[in-house]
C-alpha cells in the first residue's frame, strides 16, 4: 500500500518532465543526488518517461539506497523479497527492509518483524519480532498492533500479559482489523479471567460477525444463549455504538 501510493504521488510529479527535464534528473542521478536517484529507478521500474527496465531501476535503486534513500531501500527489499527483476533474495530483502525500519519507515518495520518471527532471510527471532512490531504499532500500524497482541496472548517473545494483549488488539480492532475485533470477544469472552466481560465479548464478536468472520458468527451465538436478558440487551446497543464507530473493515492493512 505505502509503496504503490508513493509511486503513484511521484511519477505524477515525474510524468510533468519534459526531455531536457529528464536529462537534468539523470544528471543529477549521476552526480549523486539520492532523491534523483530514486525517481529515476521508480521511472525505470515503472517505465514512465523512459523504456521499462528493471535493471536500471535495481542499479539506481540501490544506488539511492546506500544514500539511505528509505523509498529506495524499501523498494529495493521489496524486489528481492518478491523476485523481481533481481533474483529472490530473503536475506537482502531482510538487510533493506532493516535500513529503513530504522529509519523509522513504519511498513518497513512490520515487514522485519514478520521476517524474524517467521526466520525469514534472518534467524527466528521472537524477541525482534516483537521489538519491530512494537515500533510499527506505536505509529499506528493495525497488523503490527495485532501481531503484538498475539504475542502478548501467546507470551512469544515477551512476557505473556492478557491486559497488554487486550490494549494491543483494541488499537487493531479500533482501525477495523476484524480478527483483532474477533479476538477482543475470546479475550473478554473467558470464563474465570480478570477480563470476563460477556457483554463487551458480544459487542466485538458481532462488530467481526456483520463484517463476515465466521468464527465470530458461532462464538456471537453461543454466546448468547448464556447472557440475561438485560445483559443481552445491554450487549446489542454497545455492539450497535461499535458498529457505527469500528464496523468498517480496512481491507488494505
Amino acid at each position: 500500500m505505502f509503496r504503490l501510493l508513493l509511486i503513484s504521488l511521484m511519477l505524477i510529479a515525474f510524468s510533468t518532465h519534459a526531455a531536457d527535464e529528464l536529462d537534468a534528473l539523470k544528471q543529477d542521478a549521476e552526480q549523486g543526488h539520492a532523491k534523483a536517484q530514486f525517481i529515476l529507478g521508480m521511472a525505470f521500474e515503472k517505465g514512465q518517461g523512459v523504456p521499462r527496465d528493471g535493471a536500471q531501476a535495481v542499479y539506481w535503486y540501490h544506488k539511492a539506497a546506500e544514500q539511505g534513500n528509505i523509498p529506495a531501500q524499501y523498494n529495493l527489499a521489496v524486489m528481492h523479497f518478491m523476485g523481481e527483476v533481481v533474483p529472490e533474495d530473503s536475506a537482502l530483502a531482510a538487510h533493506w527492509f532493516r535500513q529503513a525500519a530504522e529509519q523509522g519507515a513504519v511498513h518497513a518495520q512490520h515487514n522485519i518483524g514478520f521476517m524474524f518471527a517467521n526466520g525469514i532471510g534472518v534467524s527466528q527471532d521472537s524477541a525482534q519480532a516483537v521489538h519491530w512490531y512494537r515500533q510499527a504499532a506505536e505509529q499506528g500500524a493495525a497488523r503490527s498492533q495485532y501481531n503484538l497482541g498475539i504475542a502478548y496472548e501467546s507470551g512469544k517473545g515477551v512476557s505473556h500479559d492478557d491486559v497488554q494483549a487486550v490494549h494491543w488488539f483494541r488499537q487493531a480492532a479500533e482501525q477495523g482489523l476484524v480478527w483483532a475485533q474477533y479476538k477482543l470477544g475470546t479475550l473478554f469472552g473467558h470464563d474465570g479471567t480478570d477480563l470476563e466481560d460477556h457483554v463487551q465479548a458480544y459487542a466485538w464478536f458481532t462488530v467481526a460477525a456483520e463484517q463476515g468472520n465466521e468464527p465470530a458468527m458461532e462464538a456471537k451465538e453461543q454466546l448468547a444463549q448464556g447472557l440475561t436478558r438485560v445483559e443481552l440487551a445491554k450487549a446489542q446497543e454497545l455492539a450497535r455504538e461499535y458498529l457505527e464507530a469500528y464496523g468498517s473493515a480496512d481491507k488494505t492493512q
